[in-house]
């Protein structure tokens, strides 16, 4: 008998233990109604974010979604999409510790959770970390967007301003129509046409890096709008 209790108890805690690390799925039906399962959701409804197995607590990830202009994080949500790049990345910058820190405090409690938590709790509790924890990765993966973005654009414009400098500098020495530096005071006939080439070869690659640093600096703007 005291063998039998002993083959139940185990088989009861092992089952209980894959309920805990089972897969759940969070989806939205037709009339709004949000559900929770272990099985996926039919094809027909509306799948919010999967919520995936993790082998100490159970779920672990969401994926950010943008719909009707603002970024979510299963119910959580994140930002307004439809912000220009600056903003968003002022308002990251001022929530981002904030964020960090709600999500932490989320991961302590899931830690002090007693092995008795109801298994309807802890999912609960694991669903609300996930969703903090998809914001924080969303904040640091965009904050590195505009950031590289931003970086770039900068040194590819200074890139483009020296070898505008530098073409000068060489029109205006090879290209000079200082009396001092030619020994006359004009140019005619085919020194007036060789000046020409000379001045007009530098000309036009000047216009096009001009071209190319304002295109560069109208981009970058436009992110900023």
């Amino acid at each position: 008998m005291a063998l039998w209790r002993s083959v139940s108890f185990f088989v009861l805690l092992f089952g209980v233990n894959s309920a805990m690390h089972a897969a759940v799925y969070k989806w939205t039906d037709k009339n709004g109604e949000v559900h929770y399962s272990q099985t996926p959701p039919p094809v027909s409804q509306e799948v919010q974010p999967t919520l995936r197995s993790n082998s100490r607590f159970g779920i672990s990830s969401i994926k950010p979604l943008r719909s009707g202009g603002k970024i979510f994080c299963g119910s959580l949500t994140v930002m307004n999409a439809e912000n220009n790049d600056a903003i968003m990345e002022e308002n990251i910058r001022t929530s981002i510790d904030t964020w960090v820190t709600e999500r932490n405090e989320l991961d302590a409690q899931r830690l002090k959770l007693p092995l008795s938590t109801p298994v309807a709790a802890r999912r609960k509790l694991d669903g609300q970390y996930a969703e903090f924890d998809c914001r924080v990765k969303w904040a640091h993966a965009q904050l590195e967007i505009l950031t590289s973005f931003t970086r770039k654009s900068n040194n590819s414009y200074q890139a483009l301003k020296n070898e505008y400098e530098r073409l000068k500098s060489r029109q205006e020495e090879e290209c000079s129509t200082d009396p001092k530096k030619l020994g006359k005071t004009m140019l005619i006939g085919k020194e007036a046409n060789d000046w020409g080439e000379c001045y007009n070869h530098y000309k036009y690659k000047m216009r096009d890096i001009k071209a190319q640093m304002k295109k560069n600096r109208r981009s970058l703007s436009e992110s900023y709008e």
